[in-house]
């Protein structure tokens, strides 16, 4: 299990099986839900 994220709304994803590596990003901004996937290449 990893440890939380210092920074709030942004968490790293690592799934090796599907190699997928990178971050997850969601904020919040009136009232609509917004999120990104940053892949690392």
């Amino acid at each position: 299990m990893s440890r939380p994220s210092r920074t709030p709304g942004i968490c790293r994803i690592d799934q090796p099986e599907k190699d997928t590596h990178g971050f997850l990003m969601r904020a919040r901004r009136e009232g609509k839900m917004y999120s990104a996937v940053f892949k690392k290449k």
